[in-house]
């Protein structure tokens, strides 16, 4: 390389002068090594320490710029490892292989079989050795491996609005009553109906019972 001339300032550091290289010979900074006096100039330096004069000759150093290449960090995933379980259902005394991967959860294998027997998951009930298994929990968690038998129960369907319905009012406080007057002999439905004082129940008033209206008052008495 030939030689070249840069100006300086006096409280100018290294760092500074190898940028100045850098702006006007195009050597990247990393690849200088400034050397004065046979001594390696440190980039914190600055030119008064260095004794660098007027005419100083500096010799620089450019290391070899390093081969480019694209390096892949390779890393080893853990083993995929699958077993079978045999799902035993209630409709079928034979049970049914199915292959896991181990790191599923036990809401995963609720979903493999609701797409296979199209049961909601919701109603699927997984127990193995007597024991329900959370949706939550991994399979590997669960103790169960290869060949594992898992008992598959299926819970009743939740109870609808009409079947509510026509199961009466349980658990309603409306009682529905016929009233009998005493001018007549037509019953009147009445619902709703409370007394000021006392309650139906506390008179012993069922559903369905009917009571009399009549015209007068009640005294009490022994």
């Amino acid at each position: 390389m030939r030689p070249f001339t840069i100006e300086v300032g006096f409280f100018d550091t290294v760092l500074e002068i190898k940028e100045k290289v850098q702006k006007y010979q195009g050597i990247p900074i990393s690849r200088q090594t400034l050397i004065f006096n046979n001594k390696v100039l440190q980039d914190e330096q600055d030119v008064a320490i260095c004794e660098l004069l007027q005419d100083s000759r500096v010799q620089i150093i450019i290391s070899q710029e390093p081969e480019k290449s694209n390096l892949v960090k390779l890393e080893e995933a853990p083993p995929i490892k699958r077993i079978e379980l045999l799902l035993q259902m209630e409709h079928s005394s034979v049970p049914m292989s199915l292959e896991v991967d181990v790191s599923d959860t036990i809401g995963k294998l609720k979903e493999r079989i609701q797409s296979i027997e199209s049961i909601p998951m919701n109603r699927l009930v997984l127990s193995f050795l007597g024991n329900e298994l959370n949706n939550h929990r991994f399979i590997h968690e669960c103790g169960l491996h290869h060949q594992s038998q898992i008992e598959v129960s299926i819970r009743p369907s939740p109870p609808t609005a009409s079947s509510t319905a026509s199961g009466g009012n349980a658990g309603s406080k409306k009682l529905k009553l016929l009233v009998l007057p005493k001018c007549g002999t037509k019953k009147i439905p009445v619902e709703n109906v409370m007394d000021d004082d006392r309650s139906f129940r506390w008179h012993h008033v069922n559903q369905g019972d009917t009571i009399e209206i009549f015209n007068g008052s009640v005294t009490g008495g022994s």
